[in-house]
């Protein structure tokens, strides 16, 4: 028998001190795989929300009025983490 651990983690701000505070989730399994079979271990899934901006240097800084040169969009990212692990025995 085996011990896995999976982590899926993302960078979500900054903290006080400028770290970046992470959002992290780990799943951990114990496996019995028969010599040259394959395991998939797989559920750790993750949506998150990101901030995209686009802007023409200089111009797009300027109070008041940057918005008309550049714009802004929210893309919605999704992963997951699958595990495929194919263990073999030399020797036998």
């Amino acid at each position: 028998m085996t011990c896995i651990q999976q982590e899926v983690s993302d960078a979500i701000s900054q903290g006080r001190e400028g770290l970046p505070l992470v959002d992290r989730r780990t799943v951990s399994s114990t496996v019995r795989v028969k010599n040259g079979e394959t395991i998939v271990i797989g559920g750790l899934t993750q949506t998150s929300r990101r901030k995209i901006q686009n802007k023409i240097p200089f111009l797009g800084d300027i109070p008041g009025l940057g918005y008309l040169f550049g714009n802004t969009k929210w893309v919605n990212v999704k992963t997951e983490v699958v595990v495929f692990i194919k263990p073999t025995i030399q020797g036998e």
